[in-house]
């Protein structure tokens, strides 16, 4: 499974978390802001390796929700509620998607590239790499969970940072610019 998102834990609260979440993976799609999702980028770090490789539990809620269930999202949809309270996307700018394929539309443009040019796809496609090397051209959305007991955090540190490829199947996602200011309840 290719990873989707880079996260790092930026802060956290008694029952809450602050995460960063970037694209790492062009099929990652908009920002999703489900509970399903916040509690698939929790259940990420739960886990670690046992003598034979296996995922074994590295925190209460790897104990609580077996691995093989932490990624799939029908799993965790049915008991999402007794873990995350609250989920909510409070900062980002500039979400890629339509916004990067315009800018990449525009750069081979201005190369005199033409849309119906037989050249356009491999110019795009040249400029779309360069697009997604440069990671000050994705820009991050900062998440609050906030979750119903403090222990199915206690895995995540402030500094933390991971890959994970969860994902949501039935959103809602982030579709504009956003600047919420929180409190640190």
């Amino acid at each position: 499974m290719s990873s989707l998102w880079d996260v790092s834990v930026i802060g956290k609260g008694k029952k809450w978390i602050d995460l960063e979440v970037i694209q790492a993976h062009t099929d990652a799609g908009n920002f999703p802001e489900d509970p399903v999702f916040a509690l698939a980028l929790l259940t990420s770090e739960a886990y670690k390796f046992g003598e034979n490789y296996n995922r074994i539990p590295a925190s209460p809620l790897g104990e609580k929700i077996p691995f093989d269930n932490s990624y799939q999202c029908a799993s965790l949809k049915g008991i999402v509620n007794e873990f995350i309270e609250k989920v909510v996307v409070y900062e980002i700018k500039n979400v890629p998607f339509p916004v990067a394929h315009e800018k990449v539309d525009q750069q081979v443009i201005a190369m005199g590239i033409d849309k119906d040019h037989e050249d356009w796809n491999d110019a795009w496609g040249e400029k779309w790499d360069a697009f997604w090397n440069s990671k000050e051209n994705i820009p991050p959305a900062k998440y609050r969970i906030w979750v119903s007991d403090e222990k199915w955090i206690e895995h995540m540190e402030v500094g933390k940072c991971f890959d994970t490829a969860s994902y949501s199947e039935d959103g809602p996602w982030v579709e504009g610019d956003r600047a919420i200011v929180l409190d640190d309840e």
